[in-house]
């Protein structure tokens, strides 16, 4: 009764807020300018380009797609006719793999899928092997061809797979020969093919709403389950690692890590899932559930509070106003008075952590850093030096500052695929991230079902937020983040797949 009560409350409050706003005048002046703004030619292309839907006719209507459509069709038919003409329709093994020998084939495969994710995030990194994500990939991978040919879903919908996509795996693979990276180059090329699978699985196993709760559930209990390690952590005392923070600066803080081994990894990680999160408390329906899903998002919250990430910090604040603005923009003006009026409650322990940057240690290390490898850039900018941290720091070294020798990479993600796979893999990569992000954010803004709208806007502004963590940190340094991200990516082209469908269903 109590949370029934607290919940309804609080939407009450934001309904009433949204309604008196929505009637000012300072709401309507605002209204009128931007009607008069759009109607100017220049920013009513602007305006349509970022904010209304459409489609990449050049890269559907090529022939590099129509070649691996037709492969993809073709892949599915030999599966199904390898499944007939061996009979193996009662096989044992087959039965393992589909789901079938419990009749519960409808929902196996997105059940094990998020059960790796679960299991990938929640293993402590002591106990966690890299390993471990190439033999989840390769198994979901199994289980979802084998479904294709017994039947139960469809083969791969090439058509959906994102373009760009496409083009950054190809120019990840040509690195392996152009770099200077060798077997590590393959490793790290290893890591990220398995999230790439990853996020194609996620992305073709969202065919229902139901399917994508199912999704948002099992990252809400990672999250849940990794704060509450954390706080256990907190409890038994973490040692501070000199590694993580300056300790003249900062008074020896300890900064929580949970799971992830460094706090910045577990920032990112949560930076990506939380709104997600957050966004699922605006569309269940129980409130009693409501009120789960909202603590369990305050348990992570705190956690990353306790990460005494900086970065993470303003990023998440990128991400929140992202998130704001896409679900009601009314409200942006009420969120900026009140991030305002919230200065002076802050802790000061975050307040003192957050004055330090551009003054400790770890500030200073990251500028030497830039200064190397804008250097090695300029002379690798084409082709790149290839995939991994033997092939960075090979050109790395020869112009690094000599008190930041040993870098294993440039601590920023888009400076750091430049290096790596040359210009036109970081254009690829640019180009993949503005659209995956437009898409669902046009999704959010002209579908009419609320809750793939809450979801597609949870899952933006987490890309938002850990982009904008990107110009500081090499996310993908840690390949348990870079799953997160790819999986990200994955409920981002999921989500705006599921609204296309929904549309072609009502018209």
């Amino acid at each position: 009764m109590t949370s029934s009560l607290l919940i309804n409350f609080v939407f009450a409050v934001y309904n009433r807020l949204n309604l008196w706003y929505g009637q000012s005048f300072s709401y309507k002046m605002l209204v009128w300018i931007s009607v008069r703004l759009k109607k100017s030619f220049i920013l009513s292309s602007i305006y349509s380009f970022f904010c209304v839907e459409g489609k990449v006719r050049y890269a559907e209507g090529s022939r590099a797609l129509k070649l691996g459509g037709f492969a993809a069709r073709k892949i599915s038919d030999f599966l199904k006719w390898v499944y007939n003409v061996l009979h193996i329709k009662n096989s044992f093994f087959l039965k393992i793999l589909c789901g079938s020998f419990l009749n519960y084939k409808s929902r196996f495969f997105e059940h094990m899928l998020c059960a790796f994710i679960f299991v990938a995030m929640v293993v402590p990194h002591n106990f966690w092997s890299n390993f471990y994500l190439l033999v989840g990939a390769f198994l979901l991978l199994v289980i979802y061809m084998a479904q294709v040919a017994a039947g139960y879903r469809e083969g791969f919908q090439f058509k959906h797979i994102p373009a760009a996509l496409l083009v950054f795996a190809f120019i990840s693979i040509l690195s392996l020969i152009t770099g200077f990276g060798g077997g590590d180059g393959f490793r790290i090329f290893s890591f990220l093919l398995s999230s790439i699978i990853i996020a194609v699985l996620v992305q073709a196993s969202i065919t229902s709403k139901e399917t994508l709760r199912i999704l948002v559930f099992a990252l809400a209990t990672s999250v849940f389950v990794t704060a509450l390690y954390g706080m256990y952590m907190l409890h038994m005392g973490i040692e501070v690692r000199l590694e993580f923070i300056d300790t003249a600066m900062s008074m020896g803080a300890a900064r929580l890590y949970s799971t992830m081994d460094n706090p910045n990894n577990y920032a990112e990680f949560l930076i990506m899932t939380l709104p997600i999160m957050i966004a699922g408390v605006f569309v269940l329906k129980s409130d009693f559930w409501r009120l789960v899903l909202a603590g369990a998002a305050s348990v992570g919250l705190l956690a990353l509070v306790l990460t005494s990430s900086r970065s993470a910090y303003l990023s998440a604040v990128i991400g929140a106003a992202f998130f704001v603005l896409l679900a009601n923009k009314r409200l942006v003006p009420f969120f900026v008075v009140l991030g305002i009026l919230a200065i002076p409650f802050i802790p000061d322990t975050i307040v003192a952590r957050v004055m330090t940057i551009g003054r400790d240690t770890s500030s200073i290390f990251r500028v030497w850093i830039w200064e190397g490898s804008m250097e090695a850039l300029r002379r690798f900018w084409i082709l790149g030096v290839g995939m991994g941290p033997v092939a960075f720091a090979l050109v790395y070294q020869i112009y690094a500052h000599e008190l930041a020798m040993n870098a294993m990479h440039s601590h920023n993600l888009f400076l750091q695929i430049w290096i790596e796979l040359g210009i036109f893999g970081i254009i690829a990569f640019i180009v993949l991230m503005f659209t995956t992000i437009k898409g669902a954010a046009v999704t959010a803004i002209n579908t009419k079902d609320n809750e793939i709208k809450y979801y597609a806007i949870g899952a933006a502004s987490g890309l938002v937020a850990v982009l904008a963590m990107g110009f500081v940190e090499y996310i993908w340094f840690y390949p348990r983040v870079n799953l997160t991200f790819w999986i990200v990516i994955g409920i981002c082209a999921g989500i705006s797949r599921l609204e296309s469908g929904r549309k072609r269903e009502l018209q």
